[in-house]
């Protein structure tokens, strides 16, 4: 009976709670966060020291942690279907991206990724003509511009893109190849090669998780259907991301 009754109190009657701590990337606390277990209609803020206590009914919920200026937390299928204190630990927030583009999640934060550029070639007429959109083939792609990452999933930040998209390289290098079909219509020749969820935090930024096998590809920010012209110093080609997954 005493410990039924200390369990009570510790918990409110017939109820559970969750504890825990909110922190940035450093470690500092996160005042005014709020943790909210969803479908419970449970709710609370973390205090000065970052932590927060949330009573509830037993049950299972999905844990939202936001702060202004971080991003979104979920803890998915979280079982607090007994009546006691559960600790969620530390829970470490990542800081809202500024920067525009496709940002990679380096650690503990989101950065950008170097860019090169694919060079158009063309040639042949009538239908007998063709443009190629791949990577110079008279020299080597600059190590600075190669971005090199595992096989496997990887988190990205889509702040503001025009709409982005992977492309597998061929074996010539090449994201994008094009020639007439007919008079009046052409084929293109590509391979789209990534598995991806796409998660839309606000208008314009999203999480993007990607799952990219071994090989090369160009990621590209797909404006209006196409890729989008740039410059590197004093090089212009289609700016994009060269991604050399081993």
């Amino acid at each position: 009976m005493l410990m039924t009754s200390f369990l009570f109190a510790l918990t409110g009657c017939g109820k559970m709670a969750v504890d825990g701590e909110v922190v940035d990337v450093t470690g500092a606390p996160i005042a005014g966060a709020t943790v909210t277990l969803v479908g419970g209609q449970c709710q609370s803020v973390t205090d000065e020291n970052g932590k927060f206590r949330v009573p509830c009914l037993p049950g299972k919920y999905m844990v939202h942690i936001n702060a202004d200026g971080f991003l979104e937390i979920k803890v998915e299928d979280f079982d607090g279907s007994e009546r006691k204190s559960y600790d969620l630990g530390k829970q470490m927030m990542v800081t809202l991206p500024k920067q525009e583009g496709l940002l990679l999640l380096d650690e503990d934060h989101y950065k950008a990724m170097p860019k090169t550029l694919l060079e158009r070639t063309k040639g042949g007429a009538g239908l007998e003509q063709w443009k190629h959109y791949c990577l110079p083939s008279d020299r080597e792609v600059p190590a600075e511009q190669i971005v090199r990452l595992p096989a496997g999933n990887h988190a990205f930040f889509d702040n503001r893109t025009s709409g982005w998209r992977p492309w597998l390289l061929d074996e010539d290098g090449c994201a994008y190849k094009m020639a007439p079909k007919s008079k009046n219509a052409w084929e293109m020749t590509y391979g789209e090669k990534a598995n991806f969820i796409k998660e839309q935090i606000e208008e314009g930024m999203s999480l993007v998780l990607m799952e990219l096998p071994a090989g090369q590809y160009f990621v590209a920010d797909w404006d209006g259907g196409f890729f989008t012209r740039g410059t590197i110093g004093e090089e212009k080609g289609f700016l994009g991301h060269y991604i050399v997954v081993e």
